[in-house]
């Protein structure tokens, strides 16, 4: 509990720490990559991992809504997280999706936060019958 309790509270405090111009534009995964290449050398940067709870988030908030139609948006992955999954895993799974797909980096960091998490925890088919 006190783990997600700071992650919550740093990511909060992320954009008074933030500099440069204000964009109200999706960053690419080019921009993602760079600040997740930007934590210390063992450590998860606080940017990389913000933002791809944030996406997290912004999913699961939609999703209990029940506005998250995977068939009407499928740029929406699926991705099925298991209980014991940590925030190393999360964010390393996205760090690895952008490492090993440089071609995708011109697209929206959201589609491969979510792309890496589909493709590192990928939901069991359903059972038809």
């Amino acid at each position: 509990m006190k783990t997600w309790t700071f992650m919550f509270s740093a990511a909060l405090m992320l954009p008074a720490f933030w500099s440069g111009p204000a964009n109200a534009g999706v960053i690419s995964g080019e921009d993602l990559y760079a600040f997740c290449e930007g934590g210390m050398e063992g450590h998860l940067s606080p940017e990389c991992t913000g933002y791809v709870f944030g996406a997290l988030d912004g999913h699961e908030y939609f999703r209990a809504l029940g506005e998250l139609n995977y068939l009407k948006f499928p740029h929406w992955q699926r991705y099925c997280t298991p209980p014991e999954a940590t925030v190393g895993n999360l964010v390393g799974a996205v760090v690895h999706y952008i490492e090993v797909h440089p071609e995708e980096r011109h697209l929206p960091a959201p589609l491969l936060v979510y792309s890496g998490l589909q493709e590192a925890f990928p939901c069991p088919a359903p059972e038809l019958g």
